[in-house]
This record gives structure tokens, C-alpha cells and sequence, in this order.
């Protein structure tokens, strides 16, 4: 009985101590996340108008609030113009692009596209991405923009 009580004396102390590892991966994925959230919200004007002809008015991180009191936390958002129309840029920043992120991603766009009513240019930033899933996200999302982390103009 005493060996049985001490047993569960580690366990859950191993157990409290994964559980402060895994915060801890937490705080490290969201540093890195918005490291490179930050360099793509500065870097993106300029990639932008060199490559594509896009002049960034605004450029930030932004919550949109629906109507329903539902909301979207978009990474990278922006308001421009391409040949005199006015646009919406709405990016998302992942460190390594799957499937799944290309998806909820594409989910995201089309509710925000219906929202505010006007053209979207969607942008993917990331550091590293397989080329199926590339293959993948142009196809999936219309007008898809890729930009891997050392393609940002600085």
C-alpha cells in the first residue's frame, strides 16, 4: 500500500510536469508564429507592389466582428488597391503549410469574402512547404498568394 501511494505520488508530479512542459511549447509556437506574422505584416507592402502591382494602404493584425457577435482573428490583414480597385488582404502565417491549415484557412476566406463584400487577395506566409500541399492551396483557394518566409521583401 505504501509503495502503491508513492507510485501515485510521481505519477502526478510527472503529470504536473508535463503539464508546465507543454505550456511552455505553447509560449515557444506562439513566439515563433508571430515572429513571422510580424515580419510578414512589415514586409509585405513592398513584396506586394514589386510583385504584383498591390499598393498597401493598411497593414496589421485585426479581429473581424460578425454581425452574430462570432469572430475571426486574421494574422495578416491589409486594404489596398490593385488598378484602382479597392482590396482586402487577408493572410494567415503558418511555420510549416499542411492540408488541414490550407482548408480551415480557405473556410476562413469565403466567410470573410461574404462579409465584407469586396475583393480579397488571400495570402499564405510560411517557412516551409511540401510541394503537394502548394499544388493543394493554389487549387483549393482562388487567387492564392504563397510567400515562404525569405521571400519577403525587407
Amino acid at each position: 500500500a505504501e509503495a502503491q501511494k508513492r507510485t501515485e505520488e510521481t505519477l502526478q508530479g510527472v503529470i504536473k510536469e508535463q503539464k508546465n512542459l507543454k505550456k511552455q511549447i505553447g509560449g515557444l509556437t506562439n513566439t515563433i508564429g508571430y515572429n513571422l506574422e510580424d515580419r510578414a505584416i512589415s514586409s509585405l507592402p513592398l513584396s506586394l507592389e514589386k510583385d504584383h502591382g498591390i499598393r498597401v494602404d493598411i497593414m496589421d493584425r485585426r479581429f473581424i466582428e460578425y454581425p452574430e457577435g462570432k469572430e475571426d482573428e486574421i494574422n495578416i490583414y491589409g486594404e489596398g488597391s490593385l488598378d484602382g480597385e479597392r482590396i482586402y488582404i487577408i493572410g494567415e502565417s503558418k511555420s510549416q503549410l499542411g492540408k488541414k491549415d490550407v482548408d480551415k484557412f480557405k473556410k476562413r476566406v469565403e466567410r470573410i469574402r461574404g462579409y465584407l463584400g469586396g475583393k480579397i487577395v488571400p495570402i499564405l506566409v510560411t517557412y516551409q512547404v511540401r510541394p503537394k500541399v502548394e499544388r493543394y492551396a493554389v487549387k483549393a483557394i482562388e487567387g492564392l498568394l504563397i510567400y515562404k518566409s525569405y521571400q519577403l521583401k525587407v
